[in-house]
Parts: structure tokens; sequence; C-alpha cells
């Protein structure tokens, strides 16, 4: 369903920097999203004083052409994603090299609190009433349940 990779740095990017940076990763990812956070501060003290709303941009999300292949800049990470269906490794490995070497150019020799990478997959099993799912047959690593009976005693 998706793999992703993604940098975490130490300290924060300045949002100037996070422009720069997507700036020039706009050719490979075309359309682009801000990612804003926004905080509502109500205050009361019996009375209806009223409240504040304040918006903060927080970096970008970036994708695609055919959306299949996803970029999130924000002041702390560089995080790069694929899509089902997997165009491989190779690709994926060639789009966050591509994606750091930008980052890196703009953002300088930083120290990275956290390297992730994440996969997410579905496996499709057809169901058959009349018959048991051997899980064995669709997993190479799989839980398996001690065979014994209950009661159990254990001798020391």
């Amino acid at each position: 369903m998706e793999s992703v990779i993604e940098f975490r740095i130490k300290d924060t990017l300045p949002l100037k920097d996070l422009q720069k940076i997507a700036k020039k990763l706009k050719k490979d990812y075309p359309n682009s999203q801000n990612i804003d956070e926004y905080g509502v501060k109500l205050e009361s003290n019996g009375i209806d004083k009223g409240g504040t709303v304040s918006h903060h941009p927080k970096g970008f999300r970036l994708n695609s052409e055919n959306q299949s292949e996803i970029v999130i800049i924000t002041p702390q990470s560089l995080s790069i994603a694929s899509l089902a269906p997997y165009p491989g490794w190779d690709a994926l490995q060639a789009r966050v090299a591509d994606a750091w070497k930008i980052w890196k150019s703009i953002s300088g020799t930083r120290i990275i609190s956290r390297l992730g990478i994440r996969y997410i997959n579905r496996i499709d099993i057809p169901l058959n009433e009349s018959k048991k799912i051997e899980i064995e047959h669709y997993l190479t690593f799989y839980p398996k349940v001690p065979l014994f009976s209950l009661p159990y005693t254990f001798t020391v």
C-alpha cells in the first residue's frame, strides 16, 4: 500500500528554507499543498470574552503528477513516500537521494535524530467458508501457538 522513508533532524529549519526546498522539488512533484497548524484560544471568566485564532505554516506536501509519489517537508523532517503499485526499491531509493540532495543543499549539515523506513502492505486472502485458512500458506513469518493441552504443569 505504501512505503515511506523519513529523515528527522534534531533542530528546526526556518520556513524560508522549507519554501526553497519545495520550490526545487516542484519539477518532480508539481502538486503542492501547504501544511498549516491552527490554534483556537477561548477566554472566559464567567463572562464571554471571546477568543483568538492563530495560524502557523508548518510545511508542504508535494505530490507527483499521478499522485503516487509524495514528499512531506516540515521544519524537522523530510518524508518521501511511494504508493502502490510500487515501482520498486531502486526507484524509491533514487527519489530519496534526489530529495535528500536538495534538502541538504539548502539546510546544510544537520544532526539526524531519527531515520525511519516503513512499509504498509496488504495481502488479499480469498475467503472460502468450507476451507480453513492456513496462514503459513500466505506468510513466511507468522505467530505460532504451542501445542499442549490445558492445564499444563511446569516442573522446575
